[in-house]
């Protein structure tokens, strides 16, 4: 379904959630080009490995983020237990 000239200067709500989700789609939508179901199933595939790829990412960069604290707050006690004298002499 193309746009016709009386809808130029109009925009709808789906149509910027389309465009947000998938620029290319829209274009294509707007343009009144059909994908075929074999690309728009691949296309689906890919975006769903991204945001699996993109979630995962966000995880490990919490992770690491935790780590590193911890690990700031062990040396921080391991240097103040050296500077106190109570390293176990």
């Amino acid at each position: 379904m193309s746009r016709s000239d009386s809808d130029d200067d109009v925009i709808n709500v789906s149509e910027i959630t389309d465009y947000l989700y998938c620029r290319r789609a829209w274009y294509y939508r707007i343009n009144g080009e059909e994908s075929s179901a074999p690309q728009l199933g691949a296309g689906i595939a890919h975006h769903r490995r991204y945001e699996t790829r993109r979630v995962r990412a966000v995880i490990y960069r919490r992770i690491f983020a935790v780590l590193t604290i911890l690990l700031l707050i062990g040396l921080w006690l391991l240097v103040r237990a050296w500077m106190n004298g109570s390293t176990g002499k």
